[in-house]
């Protein structure tokens, strides 16, 4: 779970990056299936109300690993949210990308 810090306009102040390398080793293809929900809205006793409660130089932060736990997202109380999944696959063959339709 990450939390950004939002400009005037309700924006991040700039672009989230992740990488990750996968290899193919001794298989033909490999299929990663990636699930996200993007909202806004508070997590209570971790950042409450408008202020931004870490440090101001500090734009984002994560507040849990990713993993299947749920942890702190019980405390999460959105203003709105969007759930969506993407998937990536490749293999010796060539490369597929399947986004949900709304980045089509």
């Amino acid at each position: 779970m990450e939390v950004f810090k939002l400009n005037n306009y309700g924006h991040t102040k700039r672009a989230d990056g992740h990488v990750q390398l996968h290899f193919l080793g001794d298989v033909q293809s490999r299929k990663t299936v990636v699930d996200i929900e993007v909202g806004c809205g508070e997590v209570r006793s971790v950042a409450d109300g408008l202020a931004w409660p870490f440090e101001q130089k500090i734009l984002f932060k994560e507040l849990q690993d990713y993993s299947n736990i749920p942890g702190l997202y019980d405390k999460v109380s959105f203003e709105f949210s969007r759930s969506y999944s993407f998937a990536s696959e490749f293999g010796r063959n060539g490369h597929t990308i399947t986004l949900p339709d709304f980045l089509r």
